[in-house]
């Protein structure tokens, strides 16, 4: 029984420790830090390097606070932290948030601190060019009290754990399977989930909606390069007819609606004249297509057929 207990109570402190060393949405941060840092130009050592020492100063939560009035990524504090603030209402930025401290913090580095950029732009993306980044941010940036030896603690944090996790970390980016199975449109490892329209990857053009892959879409939608036919999910370049949104019926060639034919075209609902690539529901007539008559009532056209002619008059007696 003793022995049970005591196995309950390692475990119990065990746990403990694992809540205090990574707490509830750190290792996300983590990543969100990473991607800030690489998307703005630090090579992966650099980022690593910085990351030691953000674990140090606030265990990666943007909000951490301590007794003397620090506050944030990088514990800012007295001036520096009014900076912060300032920085990020100047810029539309979230001060407790960790894109606005990663974009303050490259801010000050390139302002006020430029050896310590010069360094982190310059380190070799090596486990050494991670020690020397962690150790030259700790003593020129952070400068805590016993300098020397808490840079080289962080420098072998950086070398020995966080450049291990991240050497190979893949930021992604484009119309990817995300971590949880979807597919999405991705930009610096984040779900562009203002973004709808058509994009493309290495495997073709898809419909995106709100930052996801419709693979259930089938119409007529845009991007930049014009109005292309989307059958579940994907533009096909292939879709030669007549299709519906909500602007109208349209003809395609090879998927995309060209704005310039000008014709009588089938699809399964019926033959139709078209205008300008679009079908015109207040034509009315006679029109000749490819030397065929046809009968056009609201749009729809059928083959006109030709009045039999009239039987000659007999000829006077």
């Amino acid at each position: 029984m003793r022995k049970r207990n005591a196995l309950v109570v390692t475990l119990l402190a065990l746990a403990m420790l694992v809540v205090l060393l990574f707490p509830a949405g750190a290792a996300s941060n983590k990543d969100k830090v990473f991607q800030e840092l690489t998307r703005q130009g630090l090579n992966t050592a650099a980022a690593c390097g910085v990351m030691a020492n953000i674990d140090k100063e606030s265990t990666f939560k943007p909000t951490a606070t301590s007794r003397g009035g620090s506050y944030g990524l990088c514990q800012w504090t007295g001036s520096r932290k009014t900076d912060l603030f300032n920085f990020c209402s100047k810029n539309g930025l979230d001060a407790s948030t960790v894109e606005g401290q990663i974009d303050f913090l490259l801010y000050e580095l390139q302002t006020g601190y430029k050896s310590v950029w010069n360094t982190l732009k310059s380190t070799p993306n090596t486990a050494d060019g991670a020690y020397n980044a962690a150790y030259r941010f700790c003593y020129d940036f952070e400068r805590p009290a016993s300098k020397a030896s808490r840079s080289s603690e962080r420098a072998s944090l950086a070398k020995s754990t966080y450049w291990p996790a991240y050497k190979g970390f893949v930021t992604l980016n484009g119309i990817v399977k995300g971590p949880d199975g979807k597919w999405a449109l991705y930009e610096n490892g984040e779900v562009k989930t203002g973004y709808t329209g058509i994009a493309e990857n290495a495997n073709g053009w898809w419909r995106i909606e709100n930052g996801y892959v419709n693979f259930g879409a089938n119409g007529v939608y845009k991007n930049e390069y014009g109005w292309w036919r989307v059958e579940g999910g994907k533009v096909t370049f292939e879709a030669d007819g007549i299709y519906k949104n909500e602007y109208g019926w349209w003809k395609t060639t090879d998927s995309k609606v060209t704005f310039n034919e000008t014709g009588v075209f089938e699809n399964p609902y019926g033959v139709w004249y078209v205008e300008n690539s679009k079908v015109d529901f207040s034509k009315n007539g006679q029109v000749t297509y490819n030397g065929v008559l046809y009968n056009v009532e609201n749009g729809k056209a059928t083959v006109a057929t030709a009045a039999p002619t009239a039987p000659a008059a007999a000829p006077a007696s």
